[in-house]
């Protein structure tokens, strides 16, 4: 049975309803961490909608099946000030994070901006993925 049913946005043609089962869930939690070498000791950020695939299946579900830390802001946050992303990180000693193109374009935009920067330390930071959206140059 399923666990959740997952909306597609139709990138690769028809948008679909997926159902996305336990079987599914343990296979993509074992692969990713044997693959990116992830333990329960890290501590992952997310701060998309849980509607969508990535930080429902890619972090919580990988956060959950490790008993790891989650720390899930408020979208409304990182959009209205996006170097609250980099705060966070260094705070909580992120070592695990995402966000589409255009969130990476934010706090690019935002670090330009800025007349002066905390000293966050983002060495704590393992794996940033890129992904959610077509990924181009700006």
């Amino acid at each position: 049975a399923p666990v959740f049913y997952q909306l597609s946005s139709g990138s690769t043609g028809t948008p679909k309803c997926i159902a996305i089962s336990h079987q599914g869930i343990v296979a993509h939690c074992e692969a990713a961490g044997q693959l990116n070498d992830y333990r329960s000791d890290q501590v992952w950020l997310n701060w998309i909608p849980l509607d969508h695939v990535v930080p429902v299946l890619t972090y919580l579900m990988q956060a959950l099946y490790r008993r790891a830390e989650l720390i899930h802001m408020a979208s409304e946050e990182v959009l209205a000030n996006p170097l609250s992303c980099l705060e966070a990180i260094s705070t909580y000693q992120v070592n695990h994070t995402w966000c589409p193109n255009f969130g990476f374009k934010l706090i690019a935009d935002a670090l330009e901006q800025s007349n002066s920067l905390p000293e966050w330390d983002l060495s704590c930071v393992l794996s940033w993925m890129n992904a959610g959206e077509q990924v181009r140059r700006f």
